[in-house]
């Protein structure tokens, strides 16, 4: 039987209007402000902590930020949801004007980022600690290759699901009282949306098999076009993550450590301006390719 809207059914199956105290302090009237209120909690929430992977990796880590100007950034980066903050070491600034201690970068600031480089260190432990993790990427692992499938049959839940969001959401907004409250099954449906978006939705055979393997990008800028070599540790949607690359030139003198530059660096590429070419020979030495040397 059709339920309605502000009557009540009496003891003897006869409907009466409800009184309005009865039907403002009653879950009818309450039950879909409350339920919007919860979702928005939770799609704030589910945005909030949602962050690229390769960048996530450069967290709390010294780095050197290459604009596509040319410009250079260095500092310690912290990661947020909607910005990255590189903290300066020591404040600094023009004569008469605020010294300035830290500098943001936007969502619409990272398509003028050409790449993060992180130094590796040179020495102590944590050289120790950086080369064990270069040697475990190497050798794959069972364990990290059996996280990859189960991540990726996750993707392929995520399509499967984004294609029947909708559905779901028409038909649970018609067996509930969302189908009264239109505003509900929009915020449910930005919900559903949101819980997918968790999960990154970049899955890409060939870079798949050319995981934790030495592989040479091709950087496009402008009409340069350059090669470098590294270990594909991971990849996203929009970067690239490679490991053990050979020290670049150009790098500010103002930023070099007290120790001088490592050998070796980390980076990460956004894929926007960068590809991953060719899959490198075993022999790392024969396939050394100079860091933006032009590619032939």
């Amino acid at each position: 039987m059709q339920r309605l809207e502000g009557y009540q059914m009496t003891g003897r199956g006869t409907l009466q209007p409800m009184s309005s105290l009865h039907y403002y302090f009653g879950f009818a009237f309450w039950g879909p402000i409350l339920l919007l209120i919860a979702t928005g909690a939770i799609i704030a929430a589910l945005k909030r902590p949602a962050t690229d992977p390769c960048l996530r990796a450069f967290n709390g880590a010294f780095v050197l930020v290459r604009m596509v100007s040319g410009k250079w950034i260095w500092g310690h980066m912290r990661l947020f949801g909607s910005c990255l903050e590189i903290r300066y070491a020591t404040a600094h600034g023009k004569a008469g004007r605020a010294a300035k201690s830290s500098y943001l970068l936007y969502e619409a600031d990272f398509a003028a980022v050409d790449r993060i480089v992180r130094p590796a260190p040179t020495d102590g432990p944590a050289l120790a600690r950086w080369q064990a993790e270069i040697a475990r990427l190497k050798d794959g692992g069972q364990a990290r290759r059996l996280w990859r499938s189960l991540r990726n049959v996750l993707h392929l839940l995520k399509d499967a699901l984004g294609q029947s969001v909708g559905v779901i959401v028409g038909v649970f907004k018609q067996r509930t009282m969302l189908g009264r409250v239109g505003a509900a099954g929009d915020r449910v449906n930005e919900m559903g949306v949101t819980l997918l978006n968790v999960v990154p939705n970049s899955y890409e055979a060939i870079l798949e098999a050319y995981l934790y393997r030495d592989v040479i990008v091709e950087a496009v800028r402008g009409e340069i076009v350059s090669e470098h070599l590294g270990l594909l540790e991971d990849y996203t949607a929009k970067y690239l993550l490679l490991r053990a690359m050979a020290l670049p030139e150009g790098l500010p003198e103002a930023a070099r450590p007290a120790q001088g530059w490592p050998p070796e660096v980390d980076v990460v590429f956004p894929r926007e301006k960068t590809i991953v070419r060719h899959l490198a020979a075993e022999e790392r030495a024969t396939a050394r390719v100079e860091d933006g040397a032009a590619a032939s």
